[in-house]
């Protein structure tokens, strides 16, 4: 729930606002063809996790939001962590990365026997739910394993080593939790203007796509990233004040009402059967 409350609610702002705002202007339908286009009504499963990419009419169908191809496996990531915790996994860690370390052997082996040699091969969203994986059992062995520099350098070169071939990308998985997590725990100085890094990953794609759709090739990389760049900033930081911010400020208390509801209906389901 913790984060459905975290994704969701920017990614229903960055849906809505590029349907309702930047399809309207961008799309070469009339409105009231692009309104009621199943393709426009079919956006909306965005919210929701049923990812769809294109408008009617907008940039002559291209993709808008290339970037939330990553939103499903996220999902599938927290329902692969619910059946694990269910089933008591989760519990016992040395089993869980015994299991997980003879899973990584046997897909890399499976890799190298399919054949594919291409260097830098688009990974599949199951790559990273086996990172995802990793992730947790360092979670799990978050006692014995140091936060050290030495060990964050060596994991991103063998990292980058194992990324190269896609045969071995499941193996990169945990060289790749390590890097993330220190990341993660090194414990940054916040920026002043809120958490903006989710906002900019939503927003930048769109904002990108639609100002070539304006532009075209009539500007450089540099002069893009200069457009691209504030833009999505600014959307990144209204989401973050507006929608983000004042849910995740009251997350304990939409927690507890949702626990409050489910308790109430456990007392009443046997009462009414």
């Amino acid at each position: 729930m913790l984060r459905i409350l975290r994704i969701v609610p920017a990614l229903a702002f960055e849906t809505v606002l590029v349907a309702l705002v930047l399809g309207p202007i961008f799309t070469v339908l009339p409105l009231g063809v692009y309104f009621t286009s199943p393709e426009f009504l079919s956006y909306f499963l965005n919210i929701v996790g049923y990812i769809h990419y294109t408008l009617p009419g907008v940039i002559g169908g291209q993709m808008l939001n290339a970037q939330l191809w990553t939103i499903p496996t996220e999902l599938e990531c927290y329902l692969a962590l619910i059946l694990l915790a269910l089933v008591g996994a989760t519990r016992r860690r040395a089993l869980f990365g015994a299991g997980l370390g003879v899973l990584a052997l046997g897909l890399t082996v499976f890799s190298v026997g399919a054949g594919d040699q291409s260097p830098y091969a688009q990974l599949g969203g199951r790559v990273l739910i086996f990172s995802f994986l990793a992730g947790v059992l360092i979670h799990l062995y978050r006692d014995r394993i140091p936060h050290d520099g030495g060990l964050f350098l060596a994991s991103l070169l063998l990292a980058a080593g194992l990324l190269t071939y896609r045969e071995t990308s499941y193996l990169a998985a945990f060289p790749v939790a390590y890097v993330t997590v220190w990341l993660g725990a090194t414990d940054p100085r916040k920026v002043p203007f809120g958490d903006l890094s989710y906002g900019v990953f939503l927003f930048h794609f769109p904002i990108i796509k639609l100002s070539y759709d304006i532009f075209g090739a009539s500007l450089t990389f540099p002069a893009y990233f200069a457009i691209a760049l504030p833009l999505s900033l600014a959307c990144a930081w209204m989401s973050w004040t507006f929608i983000e911010k004042p849910i995740l400020v009251h997350k304990k208390q939409i927690i507890a009402w949702i626990e409050s509801v489910a308790l109430l209906r456990r007392k009443v389901a046997p009462s009414a059967g």
